[in-house]
């Protein structure tokens, strides 16, 4: 991409956020309260490659419902301290929830790539992940709930976080990420917010093989009709497991 594409792809990009905020005076705005329940591990395979994988259990009305159910496994290749790059998969199953629920599950095929960039100062790391999707969504068959086609469409993320420790010689600490997600044209130029991802959460290490997060997210959702929101307060919990090279 030479640099008179960076700069319409940034400049449209811009625009896009900026016409989003408040939502862009949307007509509905519904709420749902979802609790996450997530599995991320690493398995090293020597010192610079690392296969991880995610699962990810996500509920709606607490407990109650099916929201998603997510698995991801992925390749990873550590270049320095600053820099990992990955590819992966990840398979989707979408459910049917909320005030404007889809009208059947949806199953979704995603090859992503990704590149995270990190650093620190003093005690604060920081990490910046850039992702980009390929994502294959289940279309339903008309008067029917069967799928009989996928339809392609490319997502692109970023992702700020920050991770503080909350006291001296301390294993707890505070973790705190921005997430943006926006729909691109196959010309890769953005179209549309899709998703925003506010978090706050303590980070518990009891070890460097094992980590427990706890926190609490807003997820923005702007529905395909562009004109419907979800605002959702969402509870999240995982566990991960870093299994060392032998």
């Amino acid at each position: 991409m030479n640099k008179n594409k960076w700069n319409i792809y940034l400049f449209v990009l811009f625009v896009i956020i900026m016409n989003n905020i408040g939502y862009s005076q949307p007509t509905q705005i519904e709420h749902n309260f979802n609790t996450w329940w997530s599995n991320n591990n690493k398995y090293h395979l020597s010192d610079k490659w690392y296969f991880s994988s995610e699962l990810h259990i996500r509920r709606t009305k607490g407990l109650q419902k099916w929201q998603q159910f997510l698995f991801r496994p992925a390749i990873n290749y550590t270049f320095n301290k600053t820099l990992v790059t990955t590819t992966g998969y990840t398979f989707i199953r979408s459910y049917p929830y909320g005030e404007y629920p889809a009208s059947t599950i949806i199953p979704e095929h995603n090859i992503w790539e990704q590149v995270t960039l990190k650093h620190q100062l003093n005690k604060v790391k920081f990490s910046h992940r850039f992702r980009f999707e390929q994502r294959f969504i289940g279309v339903k068959q008309q008067n029917s709930e069967d799928i009989n086609h996928f339809k392609y469409v490319q997502r692109v993320r970023y992702r700020f976080t920050t991770l503080f420790t909350l006291m001296k010689n301390s294993k707890l600490y505070g973790k705190c990420f921005n997430e943006i997600w926006i729909n691109q044209a196959n010309s890769f130029i953005p179209l549309s917010l899709n998703q925003n991802w506010l978090y706050l959460g303590i980070d518990y290490k009891p070890s460097s093989k094992v980590n427990i997060e706890f926190g609490v997210m807003d997820q923005i959702i702007q529905k395909s009709n562009g004109s419907h929101y979800e605002s959702n307060p969402t509870l999240q919990c995982s566990i991960g497991v870093n299994f060392e090279k032998k």
